[in-house]
């Protein structure tokens, strides 16, 4: 009996060593290794960063179209308002030039005197003319006295 309780102790010392590796190797078997798991999770973070990089590439050339979209605009208002200020100094020029000078009493006095002086002169001139269409129908009536006279036959 004593040889047969060794032997049952000496076959549970070896099925527990045996439970024991088995266990271990189940625990093995069911847990995920380490070494599997990282390079999976690696690749899901690597493309995860790339679809990242991407939305931010394309943030990067919308933005870039938006500031040259502005920087247009900007140009063109800017060169509007250039525009706008240039025909403000030329139409405040064409304001001096159209508005009307200071009065200037001794030109318009000789300007006044001129006229008079042409109108005189043309009164005088109407004068001449009058005196001598006068004397040139005197000497017709003059002439006109003698011809029925000396001829009637008209």
């Amino acid at each position: 009996m004593q040889t047969e309780l060794e032997s049952l102790r000496k076959r549970l010392a070896e099925s527990e060593a045996d439970r024991a590796q088995l266990r271990e190797q189940m625990g093995r078997m069911t847990a995920p290794a380490p070494a599997t798991d990282i390079p999976g999770q690696l690749e899901r973070d690597r493309k995860m960063l790339q679809r990242r990089a991407l939305e931010l590439l394309d943030r990067e050339e919308k933005l870039r179209t938006r500031e040259q979209e502005h920087a247009v605009a900007t140009d063109n208002m800017t060169q509007v308002l250039r525009e706008n200020d240039e025909l403000r100094a030329r139409l405040e020029a064409a304001d001096k030039a159209a508005a009307p000078q200071p009065f200037d009493a001794q030109a318009a006095k000789r300007e006044m005197d001129m006229r008079v002086k042409i109108l005189q002169q043309k009164a005088l001139d109407l004068l001449d003319r009058e005196e001598k269409l006068r004397k040139k129908e005197e000497e017709l009536r003059g002439l006109a006295g003698q011809a029925p006279a000396s001829g009637t036959r008209r």
